[in-house]
Order: C-alpha cells, then sequence, then structure tokens
C-alpha cells in the first residue's frame, strides 16, 4: 500500500504595508541614506586624492612613476566613479523612501487611536467587507483588538489620496492658468497635464490598492505586478483619442483583462472617487468576500 506524500499548504502571510511599522521605515531608511552619503563622500575624496596624485606626477611637480603603475593608478579611479554615482543614487532613493515612510506615519498618527467601530464605519464608509478578516493573523499584531493592526493600510490610503488631491490641485491649477505670456501660459498647461498623468493618477492607483490591502490584508499583489501605466503628455493622449481610438491608461499584464481607461479614471479622480477606482483595478476580488480566515 503507498502512501502519498502530503503537499503543505502555503501559508498566508499579511501584506507588508501592514506589518511594516512607518516610524520604523523611515529611521531605517534614514540610516541609509546617511550611510550611502558618508560611502559616497569617501569614495568621492579618493578619487580626488588619485587625481590630483596623477596631476602633479603629469605636471613633472614629483617624480614620474612607471608607466605600469601610472596606468593602474588612473584605472583605479573608475570604480571609485561608479562607487561614488551608485552611492549618490542609493542616497537619494532611500531619503525619498525616508520621507514618504515619515509622511505616512504622520497619517498613522492620526488614526491611532481609532479602535474597532471607527474602523468598521470605514469599512462601511468604503463598501468594504469585513467578513472572511484573517483575525487570527490580525490578532497577532494587535492580540486586543485585531481589527486595529489594519490601521497602517488605512493611513497609506489617506497618505496616497491627499497626495493624490495635492496633485490634481496642481493639475488644475497650471493647466488653466491664465498667464499673460502665450509661452509660459503654454508651458503651465503642459506642465498640468503631466502631473495629472504621470502624479495624480498614479496616485490614485497607491490609494486604491492600499484601500484594497485593508479589505483584503493578505494580498500581495503590486501594481507593478498587475499591469503597466501608460500616462502621456496632452498632444499625445488627444491625437491617440481622435485618430486612432486608443484610450488606455493602465494595461493589465492578465491579457483576459481590459485595459484601463484614461477617461474614466479621470472622471473617476475628478470626484476623488478611489473606490471606483478599486473596483477597476479589483474587478472580481472587490466584490467578492476576501481570503477565508486562516
Amino acid at each position: 500500500m503507498s502512501t502519498q506524500a502530503l503537499t503543505p499548504q502555503r501559508q498566508l502571510q499579511l501584506n507588508p504595508l501592514i506589518t511594516e511599522n512607518p516610524h520604523q521605515t523611515a529611521l531605517e531608511q534614514g540610516r541609509r541614506a546617511t550611510l550611502y552619503s558618508l560611502a559616497g563622500k569617501v569614495s568621492l575624496t579618493a578619487f580626488l586624492a588619485i587625481a590630483a596624485a596623477v596631476l602633479t606626477i603629469s605636471f613633472g611637480i614629483v617624480a614620474p612613476l612607471p608607466s605600469l603603475m601610472m596606468l593602474g593608478l588612473v584605472a583605479s579611479t573608475i570604480p571609485l566613479q561608479v562607487g561614488f554615482q551608485t552611492c549618490l543614487f542609493r542616497s537619494m532613493a532611500c531619503s525619498n523612501a525616508a520621507k514618504e515612510a515619515a509622511n505616512k506615519a504622520k497619517f498613522l498618527d492620526r488614526i491611532q487611536n481609532w479602535s474597532e467601530p471607527q474602523i468598521a464605519a470605514f469599512f462601511k464608509e468604503h463598501k468594504l467587507r469585513m467578513q472572511g478578516l484573517p483575525v487570527g493573523l490580525l490578532r497577532k499584531i494587535d492580540p486586543k483588538e485585531p481589527l486595529r493592526a489594519l490601521l497602517p493600510a488605512i493611513a497609506a490610503y489617506e497618505y496616497h489620496l491627499d497626495k493624490a488631491k495635492q496633485f490634481y490641485d496642481i493639475h488644475l491649477e497650471n493647466l488653466y492658468n491664465e498667464s499673460p505670456d502665450p509661452a509660459l501660459r503654454l508651458k503651465g498647461r503642459q506642465f498640468g497635464w503631466r502631473t495629472l498623468e504621470f502624479s495624480a493618477l498614479p496616485s490614485a492607483f497607491k490609494a486604491a490598492l492600499a484601500l484594497q490591502t485593508a479589505a483584503i490584508p493578505t494580498l500581495q499583489s503590486r501594481l507593478s505586478d498587475m499591469g503597466d501605466f501608460r500616462p502621456k503628455d496632452f498632444d499625445e493622449r488627444r491625437f491617440d483619442q481622435l485618430l486612432g481610438g486608443s484610450d488606455e491608461f493602465f494595461i493589465f499584464k492578465d491579457e483576459g483583462k481590459a485595459p484601463l481607461l484614461f477617461a474614466e479614471l479621470q472622471e473617476a479622480l475628478s470626484r476623488f472617487d478611489i473606490d471606483e477606482i478599486r473596483l477597476k483595478l479589483f474587478p472580481k476580488e472587490g466584490q467578492s468576500d476576501p481570503a477565508p480566515r486562516p
């Protein structure tokens, strides 16, 4: 009699948006930014020292070195240049990540006193179902009030919604500017449109994803996993709409899903209706019960 090995089920895990503490993330990213900045300065100092040595030798200020040693000295500056640029870019990336986490932490502080009634009201406001929430996993974070474990995701939603509103206001202010200088007026309107497509709408998508994560805490999807944005400048957008009949803004990697159209998303954003954008991103998941309780 043969025995069949049982395949263990994949253990459900909470989304990092819920498990990560934005206060701690801000501190860690800030430290990394400082370390990368220091490493970059060391690389730059070493590069300048070697460059100065090569110049003094070239001008005969000090005794010349053998050609092979001179070549090696010059070649050693290449990794220093690469190291400086790499450290500079990583320092900037970590610094931006620290600022974003710090801003999320501010929104989390605003709702830190929420208890289950406020969270239930939030779910009701956004037509999210509470049935099927993985209370067992949430209880590992907050044993007394497990629903409070969802607060980081709610704070992330509020943060990205606020960013979307800020970008949308900048979009309107520049798009409809009345500068007396035609050239400045045109540049302002071009900038306003780019802010809409390249900043406001992507922020709204991030808010929608955070909202879905609050509803389904075990969700592991990222926007980059789901599809690709297709933002366009105004002239390209209008030509595609009028001549080609093409108005895609977000194209799913799942070919069975129809692309999300810009005009519909723009209309939803004008009302700051993140719930509608969420249901467009998650047409099935958004209307069904979340994953069952483990």
